[in-house]
């Protein structure tokens, strides 16, 4: 198993946080909301799913409101904090893993809006940290 850094793992927590977030903007986490986030981290994430997990299961054993906007900011710092550790295959899984549960029960108008801005922001992160 590859250890990971630090910032790596931040990385990979900021993403849980902001799925959840994405998982309950109708209010509601539903059970398949739950199974297609846990099988796409699996799928997208391998072995150091868990990381996203653990943060996901956190904010859902917590039952806090979650509000958007902030998550957004808070995760977008964090990656912004971390960009070093950033690769352009962190930003395709992630961005994978947010479809994905978005998908769940229909893309909403404000799911599709914060991932194209996630998309957005993180890819000007990137281009940054590498130039």
């Amino acid at each position: 198993m590859q250890e990971l850094t630090l910032e790596e793992r931040d990385l990979y927590r900021a993403i849980g946080d902001l799925a959840y977030v994405i998982a309950t903007v109708d209010g509601v986490l539903s059970n398949s909301e739950k199974i297609v986030f846990q099988e796409a981290i699996k799928e997208d994430l391998g072995e150091h799913s868990w990381l996203a997990l653990g943060r996901f299961e956190q904010l859902e054993n917590e039952y806090i409101d979650r509000d958007l906007e902030v998550t957004y900011n808070r995760v977008i710092f964090i990656i912004r904090k971390n960009q070093q550790a950033l690769t352009q295959n962190h930003i395709d899984k992630f961005i994978s893993v947010l479809e994905k549960v978005a998908g769940v029960s229909g893309v909403s108008e404000e799911e599709l809006s914060v991932i194209t801005q996630f998309q957005v922001d993180v890819k000007r992160i990137y281009k940054q940290a590498n130039s």
